[in-house]
């Protein structure tokens, strides 16, 4: 396998890369154009003499430094005074740190000069104005901070054929019991559990829904919470288990609960879609979710599919791979340990009032989030509506952290269950290499960035190859603005901890960065691991759905429309429907595919008034091949042919449960209702259920911006089967259980 270097950046770019970065090094822009192989020698060719010097004759002129070896040391600062302040301590505003040498190294603070401080500077470029990919934000104290843009991915060349099995590194540090044991940290509520009947391992969690008063981002506001916390708990299994959750909903409202990627083979009443795979769990009421996780492998989430409940009840759901199969895979997709970062958007207004706005009688659509969260937590300072002073929590954290050792590979799963933001993380200082997508392993890419739409999960491969330091992880928004504090901190642990000044860092104000395709293009599976749910793409198309999506004014609200239709929640779930011999077909709103047949949908883009939005769509019980995309509108005899030639080829394209449909309008008028782009998704239907496609844009799907898959084979148009616990549980010991 063989990676392309990461080319040497500008300085002024490294700059802007790490002003992030609260202690980043003024010196770097320097440092990294010198030969080090000869300072390095130069200093120590020089030093030497010196150095043996001091040892031969020490200097004992300083009666407070003892000289006797068996005399406590005295301290670094007397032995080096590093500062200009008096009696060599260091001025106002600097940070000191320890390497494990016992030597003392200051760290840069974040510099928040006024405004007019900035303008007094020199500057780069003419009249003191930007540099070219520079942004500015003014905060609340009037201060300027220089926003480093996202920089183009650098990609590797996937040239090899096949895997290797003969290097691999154990990962040794699998947060999963070995045998039969639940991990802890759950506090008060129920502890999940690990039994092991016959070969498998059954694991049960129980997830209580609450309501409570958090304030992730400094700004206190009403919740709902998942076993007392935003996100909830993390669910991990292994590879091959049965997944049982139990959940209480002890809201005033009903719920459900999605397990989002998992395609519940031979389960999809435990899939949680209102009025589809279940009813609603009503306040005081529970329902259990049972699923058999095989064959997948990989980085899911949970959260609730009810109106915009999303934006609180959500959390990390991990299947590790066995660790015999772990052991055989390639050095490029091994890790010592691994971590997870799950982003979100909060806004600050309550659900139900937001819900009233998104599907009341008068629609005002929320224009734009106040925090964006990483893992939970975020910072910012607000104004108190009544006096208009600007406040935080006094008990606010500020930003999530976590922290890593020098020298460990890690693998870093990113999530976005964000409800309405589509997001570009980088981490600073550091590049990765992309190895999973939505649940399948990938031809590893490197890049320094990730692209990321709601509903969609990365797996990186990231070396911790820099200085013992503090570093920003910084998510910001694509395409449309958003705020400036998604931010975290990667704190190597021989670094001194993140202080105060960098945990709570704040600029506020809103900005967007440019929309692109970032490296959807070459992001494909590696076959080479032979994932039983990784297939090849279908070469011929049974049935083709062309989906044209426009929102629209109805009455005085607004809505979406498939096709002319406006999706309707039944009166009667679909499930019970079935169960009652009724045929659910109603093309668009329902489509019937016969088990063994190929798909493709095509998802239209049409703009909304002056703008074109870049959706994110969702099928839920499946993984799909992205076939083609375009501007403007699909065209089946042109496109048509044109994806049909790159499937012939033997073309690779992504295999994932989520697809951006890229903003792509190169003609026609910039008017309302024109078309701006489509992408084609190729599946073959080999999961029998009842499956919900949608916009992961949650308003959207609240407006109506979705569709009901109906998936059965020819002997069992009704489910019947699966709808017996037998075959939809497959929980050993249970009755008419294997």
């Amino acid at each position: 396998m063989v990676f392309r270097e990461r080319p040497p950046l500008d300085p002024e770019r490294e700059a802007l890369l790490h002003s992030r970065d609260p202690y980043y090094r003024i010196r770097q822009s320097y440092v990294s154009k010198l030969n080090w192989k000869s300072v390095s020698i130069g200093l120590v060719a020089g030093l030497l003499p010196f150095l043996l010097w001091l040892a031969i004759f020490p200097d004992t002129s300083n009666p407070t430094l003892p000289t006797d070896s068996s005399s406590s040391q005295p301290s670094l600062l007397q032995q080096s005074p590093l500062s200009t302040s008096p009696n060599g301590q260091p001025t106002a505003g600097d940070s000191v740190s320890t390497n494990n040498a016992n030597t003392l190294r200051f760290n840069p603070p974040v510099l928040k000069s006024s405004f007019q401080d900035r303008l007094n500077q020199p500057s780069s470029s003419p009249n003191n104005q930007l540099s070219p990919g520079q942004s500015a934000s003014k905060n609340n104290a009037n201060s300027l901070r220089f926003n480093p843009p996202v920089l183009k991915s650098i990609k590797s060349s996937p040239n090899w054929k096949k895997i290797s099995t003969k290097t691999y590194r154990k990962n040794k540090n699998s947060s999963l019991p070995i045998g039969p044991q639940a991990p802890t940290e759950f506090g008060t509520y129920p502890q999940p559990t690990f039994n092991l009947v016959g070969n498998k391992t059954i694991a049960t969690y129980h997830l209580i829904v609450t309501k409570g008063v958090i304030s992730p981002d400094g700004f206190p506001q009403p919740a709902y919470l998942i076993n007392g916390q935003s996100p909830g708990p993390e669910i991990r299994v292994r590879q091959h288990s049965i997944l049982v959750v139990h959940v209480t909903n002890k809201l005033d409202t009903p719920l459900t609960i999605h397990f989002h990627g998992i395609h519940q083979r031979k389960s999809f009443l435990s899939d949680g879609v209102p009025h589809v795979t279940q009813d609603p769990i009503p306040p005081g009421g529970s329902f259990t979710y049972k699923m058999n996780l095989w064959p997948q492998v990989g980085t899911f989430f949970y959260h609730a599919h009810t109106n915009l409940d999303i934006m609180w009840l959500f959390g990390p759901l991990i299947v590790e791979d066995k660790p015999e199969i772990y052991e055989t895979y390639p050095a490029e997709y091994q890790y010592d340990e691994d971590k997870v970062f799950i982003l979100n958007g909060v806004y600050h207004e309550d659900l139900p009032t937001l819900v009233d706005r998104i599907t009341g009688p008068v629609h005002d659509y929320p224009q734009f989030i106040a925090s964006v969260t990483v893992n939970g937590r975020s910072f910012g300072e607000w104004t108190n509506n009544v006096s208009g002073e600007i406040f935080s929590t006094p008990t606010a954290s500020g930003y999530d952290i976590t922290s890593v050792k020098k020298g460990l590979t890690y693998r870093f799963r990113f999530i976005n269950a964000a409800s309405d933001s589509i997001l570009s993380c980088n981490i600073s200082s550091h590049t990765f290499t992309v190895i999973e997508m939505d649940g399948i392993y990938t031809e590893p890419l490197v890049t320094d960035h990730l692209a990321i739409s709601p509903g969609q999960r990365y797996s990186v491969i990231i070396k911790m190859n820099q200085e013992d330091d503090n570093y920003y992880i910084g998510c910001f928004h694509m395409e449309y603005n958003g705020p400036l504090n998604g931010l975290a901190v990667l704190n190597y642990l021989n670094a001194t901890k993140p202080n105060e000044e960098m945990l709570k860092f704040y600029t506020s104000g809103l900005d967007a960065l440019k929309m692109d395709r970032w490296l959807v293009d070459d992001l494909t599976p590696n076959f080479a691991f032979n994932q039983t749910d990784v297939y090849k793409v279908p070469l011929t198309v049974d049935k083709e759905y062309y989906l044209d999506v426009l929102e629209v004014a109805w009455g005085t609200r607004r809505v979406y429309l498939i096709n002319n239709h406006h999706y309707e929640d039944p009166e009667v779930s679909y499930y019970k429907q079935l169960q009652n011999g009724v045929n659910i077909t109603n093309v668009p709103q329902v489509f019937e595919i016969i088990e063994g047949e190929s798909v493709q949908f095509v998802f239209q883009n049409t703009r909304k008034g002056n703008f074109c939005f870049s959706h994110p769509w969702h099928i839920h019980g499946h993984s799909f091949h992205v076939v083609g995309d375009g501007p403007n509108k699909y065209d089946p005899v042109v496109d048509g042919a044109r994806i049909q030639q790159d499937v012939l080829s033997g073309k690779k394209f992504q295999l994932r449960d989520a697809v951006t449909v890229f903003a792509n309008q190169t003609e026609g008028e910039l008017v309302d209702g024109a078309y701006c782009g489509w992408a084609a998704v190729r599946f073959s239907a080999h999961n029998n259920g009842i499956w919900l496609a949608h916009c992961h844009v949650t308003p959207h799907m609240m407006m109506g911006k979705k569709f009901v898959i109906w998936e059965h084979n020819e002997e069992d148009p009704m489910l019947t089967k699966l709808m017996n616990a037998k075959y939809n549980y497959n929980i050993p010991g249970e009755p008419g259980g294997w």
